[in-house]
């Protein structure tokens, strides 16, 4: 896509909001019909451009402004008036691609209040809509689509016209389709491979007069019809039926027929109130079932789905948790011009999400994807299992949790253990993938059905031109449980980190140990509130940010509190948690965020201590002697063991599941009880956070890491220069 569209689509889209804005027989409109009415004019402007013999003038009203209750008929007239009285001269001559690219970006800018300036030629944020960059919805067709068509077009050579007509029958699916995007580059594959294969067919010895007689040469009206889309957002809708038109009908002057209520449909693809079977009655979850924009998936692609699916799902989900979030909700509606937020709403909003959650988990819609706090991404991900065949191709790109997150496990489980996943490429934050959004992503594909064998992963990628090129890693499935455990977390490393964890993992996980538990603090902040205390008594709270590196801290200006522990013991009951405060224990920070060079944070607590639940704990059920407790306080604190940590922890949250996943190392040779003895030592030592090489070293060797598989993980932790030759140096004279 040209780095140029962008300032052209902000040009066209702020000046008919200006122009709307300041025209003194509109100053009673408010800002979202006007905001609404310049997206429409915007739209229709470019199709201007094109100069057809019969000019189209978008309709459609966004998702927002229908939510609004915005009058579609004074949205239109004011499109209207807006374009007798603006245009803007587009600086360069667009192709069809280009055309269709800035139909989405204008969409995207339009979708939510625009202010009122902007400074020309910079990369300012969008606001609105989502938007999907084109390049990121051709790298994931490439992979999803691409092999089956590439495949079928090089067999027409000696298929003919079979291979052709088998092209022209797959059917792909974007169940968020938003402005087309992904339904655009499947289409633009899809003439490729069309073209490719007639020309094949061609050389083999097919002559014309048979291509043209089976009708494979009007291929492109045949794909477009193959294209199906479901959105919640009539507005984008309209944009994605437009755009595959303009790509279908190459060079004419004139759009053919809409597909808007045939292929492309307006709904919620999550939500169906006679279940994906089209025979249950799912509309008792909500009090106003209608206002879901349920999709009735039997009713409006029975015929699909009565032949197994479709055979291809691409998408890029909604990222949204369904959990009330007051200052999400508040800076939504700022965003939509509200200018007077009543928290009635804020109370209503609740009602519905929890209605939505009811029907997630009860409905027997989702198995996968309904545990814990729900997300949609991992919603849409179960959808487009459903809505498949075995031997179906599935791509999409969400954020990288799915890769490690409890939340993910069951789906993640089914991902390997029950379809073949394909590849894995992760995006870290640093990325930007998308433009304004600091968030973590990654793009899999899989084939539906079957298990995974293997798979091909790409990690810490900075862009798509880097994924495209990057050497991958091939990944056996079998590996991971043997490393991570039944969580089935798929570690982010390379060929080299594979090798060191696979050695690593040669010893126990704690979670094998019977001696040891882990827990989380067993003070709630919140339930159990009514037991802290700022009366001195004899047993001490501990928060995650009084924890640090081997040692305890007071937070700078905070007080120092206690706890009602004759409170605290009747709410914990029977807990076992609750014989634990009188037990010596190692503690760590249970909130630790990824950008953080130590993520593993543990210091010793004593028995007059209570643990908030920012805390995870660990402590020795058979209450043997603190030497094990100070052994585990330098090995869970190494630069090796925040290595381990970080490869399959994808959130800003230590959990004690993973916790219960790290090594341990065997201490039955006499050459590593000669090392436990040692780190011992210097652990009693330590009196600050600051990393010890000589306790670094020692961990290292207990591990049996060598010079140079130390170097490795130092080298893939960023560790600096100086603290990695000095561990190196101490290891040297360890293991000589």
């Amino acid at each position: 896509m040209s780095p140029g569209l962008k300032d052209i689509a902000w040009s066209i889209v702020s000046g008919f909001h200006k122009t709307l804005s300041i025209n003194s027989s509109m100053q009673s409109q408010s800002s979202l019909e006007i905001t609404e009415a310049a997206r429409l004019a915007g739209l229709s402007y470019v199709l201007s451009t094109m100069h057809m013999d019969d000019p189209y003038s978008f309709f459609h009203l966004s998702f927002e402004a229908e939510r609004s209750g915005i009058s579609q008929n004074v949205a239109t007239n004011l499109a209207a008036e807006a374009l007798e009285l603006f245009s803007f001269p587009i600086p360069m001559k667009l192709d069809p691609a280009e055309q269709v690219a800035l139909l989405g970006i204008i969409h995207s800018l339009g979708c939510y209040h625009l202010p009122l300036t902007h400074n020309e030629g910079t990369s300012q944020r969008p606001l609105g809509a989502y938007y999907t960059p084109p390049e990121i919805a051709d790298y994931i067709v490439s992979l999803t689509l691409s092999p089956t068509l590439e495949r079928l077009a090089a067999s027409a050579s000696t298929k003919g016209v079979s291979a052709l007509q088998e092209i022209l029958s797959l059917r792909t699916l974007d169940p968020a389709c938003g402005t087309g995007v992904f339904l655009v580059s499947a289409m633009n594959a899809y003439n490729r491979a069309m073209k490719e294969g007639i020309q094949n067919a061609l050389d083999g010895g097919i002559s014309r007069r048979v291509l043209r007689n089976s009708g494979v040469m009007e291929y492109r009206q045949k794909i477009r019809y193959n294209m199906f889309g479901v959105d919640i957002d009539s507005g984008a809708l309209e944009v994605t039926d437009v755009s595959l038109r303009l790509l279908s009908q190459y060079g004419a002057d004139n759009l053919n027929e809409s597909a808007l209520g045939e292929s492309i449909k307006q709904g919620n693809s999550l939500i169906s109130l006679k279940g994906l079977n089209g025979l249950s009655d799912h509309s008792t979850f909500f009090k106003s079932a209608d206002s879901r924009s349920p999709f009735e998936w039997q009713d409006e692609f029975g015929e699909i789905l009565g032949n197994g699916g479709f055979d291809f799902i691409v998408m890029n989900p909604p990222y949204e948790r369904l959990k009330p979030n007051l200052a999400e909700f508040l800076r939504e509606r700022l965003l939509t011009g509200e200018r007077e937020i009543h928290m009635e709403n804020f109370s209503k909003y609740k009602e519905k999400l929890g209605e939505d959650v009811r029907y997630f988990r009860d409905s027997g819609e989702y198995q996968l994807s309904n545990r814990y706090t729900i997300d949609t991404h991992r919603l849409f991900i179960e959808r487009a299992l459903q809505l498949s065949h075995d031997g179906s191709n599935i791509g999409f790109i969400v954020p990288s949790t799915i890769l490690g997150d409890l939340s993910s496990h069951q789906l993640r489980s089914s991902l390997i253990l029950e379809n073949n996943l394909r590849t894995v490429d992760e995006f870290p934050e640093t990325s930007r993938l998308f433009e304004g959004v600091t968030q973590a992503v990654t793009v899999i594909t899989l084939e539906r059905g079957g298990n995974t064998k293997s798979f091909s992963a790409k990690f810490g990628l900075n862009d798509i031109d880097e994924a495209k090129y990057r050497s991958q890693v091939r990944i056996l499935a079998g590996k991971i449980e043997k490393s991570v455990g039944p969580s089935l977390s798929i570690p982010q490393v390379n060929k080299v980190g594979w090798r060191l964890l696979s050695k690593l993992h040669k010893h126990p996980s704690i979670s094998s140990l019977n001696w040891l538990s882990v827990k989380r603090g067993e003070l709630d902040l919140t339930l159990d509130k009514d037991c802290i205390t700022s009366d001195v008594t004899n047993i001490r709270l501990i928060r995650g940010s009084n924890i640090s590196r081997y040692l305890l801290y007071d937070r700078s200006g905070a007080k120092i509190e206690f706890v009602d522990i004759e409170c605290l013991m009747k709410k914990l009951g029977a807990s076992s948690r609750a014989a634990h405060i009188n037990q010596d224990r190692i503690a760590c920070q249970q909130v630790s965020n990824r950008t953080q060079r130590w993520r593993l944070k543990f210091a010793s607590v004593t028995p007059d201590v209570v643990l908030a639940n920012s805390c995870n704990y660990i402590v020795d059920n058979a209450r043997s002697d603190r030497f094990r407790r100070l052994f585990l306080l330098g090995v869970l604190n190494s630069e090796l063991m925040n290595w381990r940590f970080n490869l399959t922890n994808t959130n800003n949250h230590v959990s004690t599941r993973e916790l219960t996943q790290l090594p341990v190392a065997d201490l039955e040779t006499s050459a590593s009880q000669n090392i436990y003895s040692q780190l011992i030592e210097e652990v009693k030592q330590v009196k600050s956070k600051r990393p010890s090489p000589i306790i670094e070293a020692l961990v290292f060797a207990l591990y049996g890491f060598s010079i140079n598989e130390a170097k490795a993980v130092l080298k893939m932790r960023s560790t600096p220069e100086t603290e990695t030759r000095d561990v190196l140096k101490e290891l040297g004279f360890l293991i000589n």
